[in-house]
């Protein structure tokens, strides 16, 4: 009979039980996003300030490429390097940001880096000429799959060109 009085009690308790934990598990999940985004924006200061002490160290090559000024093969190969690092700097914040937050513009870093093309001719030449060298192996290699990346920089370069022609 005392049993029977005591069921209800302990029932109860195993449920408090249970909710407590899910309440706990939700607070640990929340903790371990903020964590990760802690993380995402620390990879993406340290990716940012890469790319600005790469362009730093030669800011002559940069300039001299990114106006479409000839450069001897020392040059183009510093300045491959630059651009390169741009582009990979924003695919790389890009994945990170679609995994981690996709509640933002996960393609902040492609629409900076098409702003700074779109600014400098010779970067954005070069920066053509890459993609489209990445786009032939891409094709021999990874069968008909393409970087989504590359469209989303040739359009954002498509709508600045049509918008400050105006």
């Amino acid at each position: 009979m005392q049993i029977e009085k005591l069921n209800p009690w302990l029932s109860f308790l195993g449920n408090v039980g249970v909710l407590a934990g899910i309440i706990f598990l939700i607070l640990e999940i929340q903790q371990t996003n903020r964590i990760a985004e802690a993380e995402l924006s620390r990879a993406v200061f340290e990716n940012s300030g890469e790319t600005r002490a790469l362009l730093s160290t030669h800011p002559e090559i940069w300039a001299k490429g990114a106006s479409g000024e000839p450069l001897n093969e020392t040059e183009m190969a510093v300045f491959e390097v630059q651009i390169e690092s741009q582009w990979a700097r924003a695919a790389s914040s890009t994945s990170q940001r679609r995994r981690l937050n996709p509640n933002s513009d996960p393609n902040i870093a492609l629409h900076r880096l098409a702003w700074t093309l779109h600014k400098n001719p010779g970067a954005r030449a070069y920066w053509e000429v890459l993609m489209d060298e990445n786009e032939i192996w891409r094709n021999i290699l990874i069968t008909g799959e393409r970087d989504p990346y590359v469209g989303i920089v040739r359009s954002d370069l498509q709508k600045l060109d049509q918008e400050l022609a105006k």
